[in-house]
């Protein structure tokens, strides 16, 4: 992608008469160049980093006998919608964690791409 962008810079350099609007466009535009390069870093290491099956479930913390004793559960719905549980006990496995961080991973996910397709707009109005 940083290869079409060099080259449309460069042909829009060529093209450009007044070097003060040239200043003023590039000054605005490169900044937006390079954060789209870095998110596209950003989703690249976020993707080679989820890992587990995201299915949508989250973690409860549950009290019995008068708050003296707690346990975890994984609470998860099923394919027909019914909220369904997994004991897990005083201490979250190791697998249920990385579900956790691959659903934290994935919303990080989801918010760079918005941001990318943002920059994509904006940059394909200036370089046409």
């Amino acid at each position: 992608m940083k290869q079409v962008f060099d080259s449309e810079v460069r042909d829009l350099i060529l093209k450009c008469r007044d070097l003060e609007i040239l200043k003023r466009v590039l000054r605005h535009y490169i900044p937006l160049i390079n954060e789209y390069v870095g998110i596209e870093e950003q989703i690249r290491r976020i993707v080679s980093e989820v890992s587990g099956e995201i299915d949508g479930g989250w973690i409860e913390l549950k009290w019995a006998k008068d708050r003296r004793y707690w346990y975890y559960y994984y609470r998860y719905r099923d394919d027909n919608g019914k909220v369904r549980s997994v004991y897990l006990g005083h201490v979250i496995p190791e697998r249920y964690r990385e579900l956790i961080r691959s659903k934290t991973l994935l919303m990080q996910l989801r918010s760079l791409e918005k941001r990318r397709s943002q920059l994509i707009k904006e940059l394909s109005r200036f370089l046409g």
